[in-house]
């Protein structure tokens, strides 16, 4: 059976991610939009979403870097959201540039993010 994306429960669950995405983006001075293209291409938006080697929920943080990032249970969607958010604003306040082709390694971590800086 296809799901149509445009029924109001997945609507109301779409408007609540987008506010997730404003409220940390805004606090952490991260573009929204570009995280939830981040979230998009990670999960579809999906919260549920398990990868093969952990990674969990719309933006795939792995439950280390949640624990390490102290902002809540990386199975719900505002804390998971607002972990990734929260390394991107760290990052990018060391002026690691997110955006462009060096930004893909700020999901590996740290040691991917040494090695595409040299």
């Amino acid at each position: 059976m296809v799901k149509s994306a445009m029924s109001p429960g997945k609507i109301e669950e779409f408007e609540q991610l987008v506010e997730i995405f404003r409220k940390h983006g805004e606090k952490y001075d991260v573009d929204d939009l570009l995280m939830m293209a981040q979230g998009y291409q990670e999960s579809q938006l999906n919260q549920k979403a398990r990868s093969p080697v952990g990674a969990i929920g719309v933006m795939q943080v792995m439950p280390t870097r949640g624990k390490e990032l102290k902002v809540g249970d990386m199975t719900q969607a505002d804390p998971n959201i607002h972990a990734s958010v929260k390394y991107i604003g760290a990052l990018e306040e060391t002026g690691w540039r997110v955006r462009g082709p060096k930004g893909a390694a700020l999901i590996l971590g740290p040691d991917a993010k040494r090695k595409c800086a040299s």
